[in-house]
């Protein structure tokens, strides 16, 4: 379960400061919400993307010497 904690809180095996996004299990996070220490943080499943690759096109060469026309 993934929470955000509102508060800093630490113990002997984890130390968390405030606005930190932690992953924790099921009944602590639940405990921290109850308490008011953390809110969950919703993770919304992305859909797959097919990837498809594309050609690039040919960029234009710029002429010689026309870079060196307007410095005049």
């Amino acid at each position: 379960m993934k929470v955000r904690l509102l508060q800093s809180i630490s113990s002997p095996t984890y130390s968390y400061a405030v606005g930190q996004v932690v992953e924790t299990s099921k009944d602590r996070g639940n405990q921290f919400v109850k308490h008011g220490i953390a809110e969950v943080v919703e993770t919304a499943k992305a859909k797959p993307v097919k990837e498809t690759a594309t050609k690039k096109s040919a960029s234009k060469k710029a002429k010689k010497g026309d870079d060196d026309a307007d410095n005049d």
